[in-house]
């Protein structure tokens, strides 16, 4: 499976954190170098993730671990990760959520979500979107859903998945 994994760390302004998992052909895209202790790590490629250097549909899964707040145009780097994925495929994100002491104390972050308003945001782009958050597996699916949704609400790090 071809993994392209944005905004890692590179052990020079953030520590080196990868969330793709072992197994997989993995490119590392992040806007600085990669420091000498990461480099044989995989792939990588210096870019900015609001315009992805690669031909469309070129990876199965693309992974983004608290990046989509830093950027100035959100819309813009979930647009060129939908481009770049394969019919299909998927996109793992996890940003700060907006009651978390995370997401206003980096002066970096320029921008704060909530499980709505980034569902709304992929869903704007084509994306179907999914919660990893499943809560009361023993009732009915409408209850179960409203519930992971409020959970979803009060966790200080959401995680969602997006398949194109």
């Amino acid at each position: 499976m071809m993994c392209l994994e944005v905004g890692a760390g590179t052990n020079r302004s953030y520590r080196f954190a990868p969330r793709a998992p072992a197994g997989n052909m993995v490119v590392f895209l992040d806007i600085e170098p990669p420091g000498e202790d990461v480099k044989a790590c995989g792939m990588w490629v210096v870019a900015d993730a609001e315009r992805l250097p690669f031909r469309p549909e070129a990876f199965d899964r693309v992974y983004a671990s608290h990046v989509i707040e830093h950027l100035g145009s959100p819309a813009s780097f979930l647009g060129e990760v939908y481009r770049v994925l394969k019919r299909g495929g998927v996109l793992e994100l996890w940003t700060p959520n907006f009651l978390s002491a995370n997401a206003r104390g980096d002066p970096g972050h320029l921008h704060v979500f909530n499980i709505f308003s980034l569902a709304r945001a992929g869903k704007a782009t084509g994306f179907s979107i999914r919660l990893p958050v499943n809560a009361g597996s023993r009732l009915p699916k409408p209850l179960r859903r409203v519930l992971s949704i409020a959970i979803n609400i009060f966790l200080d790090e959401l995680h969602v998945i997006m398949r194109k």
